[in-house]
């Protein structure tokens, strides 16, 4: 039966010799070309949903930083409103005793161009404009308010990264912010394993086998219901989570007398099991 949807020869063939490396991907290769509805998978868009306001979150701890760093009082979303210069909403804005006005910009590097992160004639899939494109119009806005008397204050998102794994002060004042970031649906997707209880064991005149309990991939494509479409997003008037189906975002507290972790912690770019997010800390650091 394999074969006979498998030849290549025909309108809806596919050699899966030649395009396919494990019999899963040729199974599902099969499925997406013979059998897969139109417009039936959602393809996540490049940084996510709701990325607009992922980066909107990320310049609010950048200037919330600055203010208690600095001490001193910027006007921003998170405690007003954005400031409207002409035609121009900006992301902070503060005026000092001396009368200067300054303007603070966090520059999303997908929405901006970063020269850094894209090539000039990358189109960006969202807004349609090439990435030097939408550099040249921050520019452009950087020097019309500068014209107009402004002091210009930004960082691009890639420099924020970077600073906030390379300043210890920086980062632990981010992470007590109660600024939540939108749900990621690629997180829920890592966190397989494999573990050894018993690192050696001697078998003198015994075969050591082991099996495989529950082969994952073909109980869930038997058992579970796989989603169709793009996701309808939910974020304020939550109903009882019974009525749901789908992916939640929230903390979790290990039941007491777990022995075995199930869920993972991701702590300075190393995935680990515990039952502890401190012990996952300490023991990352005392390793290194």
């Amino acid at each position: 039966m394999f074969m006979d949807i498998t030849t290549k020869g025909d309108l809806d063939g596919i050699d899966p010799f030649e395009t396919c490396i494990t019999i899963a991907s040729a199974c599902n290769l099969v499925c997406r070309r013979n059998f897969l509805e139109h417009q039936s998978i959602g393809i996540i868009p490049p940084n996510g949903y709701r990325c607009e306001h992922k980066q909107s979150i990320k310049a609010l701890k950048w200037l919330k930083y600055l203010s208690v760093k600095d001490t001193i009082d910027i006007m921003h979303a998170g405690n007003g409103s954005e400031k409207q210069i002409g035609s121009f909403l900006v992301d902070g804005y503060r005026e000092t005793e001396a009368g200067e006005r300054e303007v603070y910009e966090f520059h999303g590097c997908f929405w901006h161009g970063c020269e850094k992160c894209f090539g000039r004639s990358t189109v960006n899939p969202v807004t349609g404009n090439t990435m030097a494109d939408l550099f040249q119009r921050t520019m452009d806005k950087r020097k019309y308010l500068e014209k107009d008397g402004y002091k210009y204050i930004s960082i691009w998102e890639c420099q924020f990264d970077n600073e906030l794994r390379s300043n210890e002060q920086m980062r632990n004042f981010v992470e007590n912010l109660c600024l939540k970031d939108p749900l990621e649906p690629r997180d829920a997707c890592y966190g397989g394993r494999t573990e050894a209880f018993t690192i050696y064991k001697e078998a003198k005149g015994d075969t050591i086998d082991y099996y495989d309990v529950t082969s994952l991939y073909p109980f869930i494509n038997i058992t579970g219901e796989i989603p169709l479409g793009h996701p309808k997003i939910i974020t304020e008037n939550f109903e009882d989570i019974d009525r749901y189906e789908g992916l939640i975002k929230c903390k979790i507290v290990p039941p007491r007398g777990l022995f075995l972790p199930v869920l993972p912690l991701k702590c300075n770019g190393k995935l680990l099991f515990g039952l502890c997010q401190t012990k996952h800390a300490v023991k990352y650091v005392a390793s290194r």
